[in-house]
């Protein structure tokens, strides 16, 4: 396993730089809340964050062939990945497990690499924002992961919820975004 060392704390790349960008924060529970309201049903709450699990469990299974094998976390949030917030607590909790190291998006730096500003293991930053829901069973959203400068990628996903299940998956027709 490849270590990195953790970079100079300067004022581009201090802890917490996730959680400082003040309009994401904004964006990203506008986002939740139109989620939340297009979601229709007892519990709205409840859909909208398997909904979360569900891409985010589809984003980690995309991005597992292409980020590097030192990256031993994962640092999940809403909005661009400049400016994220933390996703739910329960989303959080149900993606943890013994072989996925799970963080707040808050918990870790862009970097470059990217990493998790207690420790500085080398981190993937994923990200879901721009949900949009047409129903309570049909959304589509943009996700993807950031390990640094040259190492990102970001596209569209389409959801649908059958027997009560969410199942995400890349959008055919939609372009990804690489760099």
């Amino acid at each position: 396993m490849r270590a990195y060392p953790v970079p100079a704390r300067s004022p581009a790349h201090r802890p917490g730089l996730l959680r400082q960008k003040k309009g994401a924060g904004v964006v990203a529970a506008v986002g939740l809340s139109l989620l939340m309201t297009a979601c229709s049903g007892a519990d709205r709450s409840e859909r909208s964050e398997a909904l979360l699990e569900t891409g985010f469990r589809q984003l980690i299974a995309d991005s597992a062939s292409a980020i590097p094998s030192s990256a031993t976390v994962f640092c999940i949030g809403l909005g661009a990945v400049d400016g994220l917030v933390n996703a739910p607590p329960r989303v959080m909790g149900a993606l943890g497990g013994p072989e996925t190291d799970i963080r707040p998006a808050s918990d870790c730096s862009l970097g470059p690499p990217a990493y998790e500003t207690l420790t500085g293991r080398p981190a993937v930053i994923l990200h879901i924002r721009g949900i949009d829901c047409d129903s309570g069973d049909r959304c589509t959203f943009q996700g993807g992961w950031y390990v640094g400068n040259l190492g990102a990628s970001e596209t569209h996903y389409l959801a649908e919820r059958h027997r009560g299940r969410w199942v995400a998956d890349r959008d055919p027709a939609a372009p990804e975004t690489i760099s």
